[in-house]
Parts: structure tokens; sequence; C-alpha cells
């Protein structure tokens, strides 16, 4: 029998925002750190990047960057979001 866990339409929202965060940060960050995204940003023309991080951070062939991990307890469930190693709980708690 297969267990299905739902966000709720807030905790959905939350999830989003935190993401995001982390993917903007995580693709500066790569992209300083990459000698050819550097090239490409002095050209001076509409910014590029290398075919690595073009589409934002890289994570391998397969992704796996984020993580959602869900806690069943007695008064309700709890989930936290694992956005390439930094977590956020991001439970609604009032709703409980």
């Amino acid at each position: 029998m297969a267990r299905q866990f739902q966000l709720s339409e807030k905790e959905g929202e939350a999830a989003t925002a935190f993401v995001r965060e982390q993917i903007a940060l995580l693709a500066e960050k790569q992209r300083a750190e990459c000698p050819d995204c550097a090239k490409a940003l002095k050209r001076k023309k509409k910014p590029s990047y290398c075919h690595l991080h073009i589409c934002g951070p890289y994570t391998g062939a397969i992704g796996g960057g984020v993580q959602y991990l869900f806690t069943p307890t007695s008064l309700g469930t709890s989930c936290t979001v694992r956005c390439f190693g930094v977590e956020k709980d991001i439970t609604d708690y009032k709703s409980w």
C-alpha cells in the first residue's frame, strides 16, 4: 500500500520560494567559481554562461538537488525541504 503526502497551498508557496532562493544562490556561487562563465561575462554582450551553468546550478546528470522530507506524527505530518544541503521546515503548524 502506497502512502501519499501532499503540501498545502501555503506550504507549497513556502517550498517554492525557498528552492528558488537556494538555486539562485548556488548558481551565482558556481558561476563565480567557473572560469568559462567569467570569460563569457567579460565579453560585455548579453549575459551568457558556460554549458553547465546556462540554466542554473549544475547538479549532475539526474539532478537530485531538492528533496522533500515528510515526517508523519500523531498530530500531523511535518515537511522539511532540503535544497542542495540546506534545510528548511515549511510545515504549516497552524493548520494542525
